[in-house]
């Protein structure tokens, strides 16, 4: 067996690998051990999925949505107490019992708390974080789109080994292995509210933090996938966006995810 980025040998690797982080509500989509070696599992999850994760977007979403990290522990998101103009860390109790409030900084804790019994205003504004851009979002799709690619072959003769060997796909493997070559550019938009509740055939309701597909263009194979209803699209062969823009262009309001029509 042999690592799907570094394609050394994986054998002896012990650590499964999920292809959207646990701490962004993924506990099923998951490949086995050896897939993904340790150091690559390793090297992602440290260089790319923690910084990521660490971005006050995805803390935020992470809050609302109720999802621990990987140890259990809720996220912490980041307000303002505008009355003593301190930073305020709030804390959402995963067990539905409340909120913990305090300031960001030890020394403001004292000057917030007379603040607030002072002149009686506890108001704290949360600010919702832009979308994240650059590198790290950029080598993390491209991370997400060759395991979720291996998640979808993965039950067939020798389909591990032949995304290996797919050498259309080894600039991106460089990329978000290494942050090897040119920047990688990718499109993103708001495509449904994050708590969108969806109805199926029969009438049950369910949220969707995480969807993704495969659209095939002149330019390559693109990964389209959707987080907290965002919309992500990277090109898997090569280094540019515009077909994809070219493709919405002629298809407007529509999405891969949802070329039936939105549900």
């Amino acid at each position: 067996m042999r690592c799907i980025f570094c394609k050394r040998d994986s054998a002896n690797s012990k650590a499964v690998e999920h292809v959207i982080p646990e701490s962004l509500g993924n506990v099923e989509h998951v490949l086995d051990r050896g897939v993904v070696c340790d150091g690559c599992n390793n090297y992602f999850a440290s260089k790319i999925e923690e910084p990521l994760l660490a971005d006050p977007y995805f803390r935020y979403q992470r809050s609302v949505a109720d999802i621990p990290s990987k140890k259990g522990r809720p996220a912490r998101v980041s307000g303002i107490h505008p009355a003593s103009r301190t930073e305020i860390e709030i804390v959402r109790h995963l067990d539905g019992s409340g909120v913990s409030i305090g300031a960001a900084f030890e020394k403001d804790e004292n000057r917030w708390v007379d603040w607030v019994q002072k002149s009686n205003d506890g108001r704290i504004y949360i600010p919702i974080p832009v979308l994240p851009e650059g590198e790290v979002v950029s080598r993390f799709l491209g991370k997400t789109a060759i395991e979720c690619l291996a998640l979808a072959v993965a039950d067939e003769p020798q389909g591990i080994e032949s995304l290996v060997d797919a050498h259309e796909f080894d600039a991106l493997r460089e990329f978000a292995r290494r942050g090897s070559g040119e920047n990688w550019p990718f499109h993103n938009r708001p495509l449904y509210p994050a708590d969108f509740v969806f109805s199926d055939r029969e009438s049950e309701s369910y949220e969707v933090l995480h969807e993704w597909t495969y659209l095939q263009l002149g330019s390559g194979l693109h990964f389209v996938l959707a987080l907290f209803g965002v919309e992500y699209c990277i090109n898997m062969e090569t280094s540019e966006i515009e077909t994809y823009h070219a493709w919405l262009a002629e298809n407007p309001e529509q999405s891969p995810l949802y070329l039936g029509g939105f549900p």
